[in-house]
């Protein structure tokens, strides 16, 4: 990994960034589990990749996170409820 490359992969911590060289550009994959439905990205410049992928969190990020539904314990009874 060139210097540019590590660089990059500081900033995006949640990507796995490299530069291809048959095609001249950028390329992101993301890495965590948060962004896992993301796509890769690509682009021509670092600085336009970073700006895409710190897009494409703000977008995943920003989706409220639905609560899990509790399943109440049987072993625990409920307020006025008749014991047999």
């Amino acid at each position: 990994m060139d210097e540019a490359n590590a660089k990059q992969a500081v900033r995006l911590p949640s990507w796995s960034v490299w530069y291809g060289q048959h095609t001249a550009h950028f390329w992101a994959m993301p890495v965590t589990h948060d962004l896992a439905a993301a796509q890769h990205i690509e682009s021509r410049t670092a600085a336009q990749l970073e700006q895409r992928a710190w897009e494409i969190e703000r977008c995943f990020r920003a989706r409220p996170v639905r609560p899990r539904r509790v399943r109440p314990d049987s072993r625990v009874r409920r307020r006025g409820t008749a014991e047999a």
